[in-house]
């Protein structure tokens, strides 16, 4: 199973909603400039970095995604076994609504 979502890449832009508020948009040229909006109003203190984070979920689904192919079923994240992927195969299957 993979993730359903607005194909990236996505960007945190306060363009629309000034300096305020951030949003989330896909950047993508199939749906930019059509009205897409991933999230809308993110603020607060924490509102831009929580922007940029959510724009970035679509880069860090394919590469933790990738790294978990690479690394195969027993894989290790670093070498000696320091941390097994298990927290990665989790948050991918999160991701995937498989949680």
């Amino acid at each position: 199973m993979s993730a359903q979502h607005t194909p990236g890449p996505w960007g945190a832009t306060n363009a629309h909603t000034g300096p305020t508020f951030w949003r989330v948009e896909p950047f993508s040229a199939d749906y930019l400039n059509d009205g897409w909006v991933i999230a809308n109003e993110i603020h607060g203190p924490d509102g831009e970095a929580n922007a940029r984070l959510i724009a970035a979920s679509p880069d860090l689904y394919e590469a933790l995604a990738s790294l978990i192919a690479d690394l195969g079923p027993g894989g290790y994240l670093l070498p000696g076994g320091a941390i097994k992927t298990a927290r990665a195969r989790a948050a991918l299957a999160k991701a995937e609504g498989r949680s």
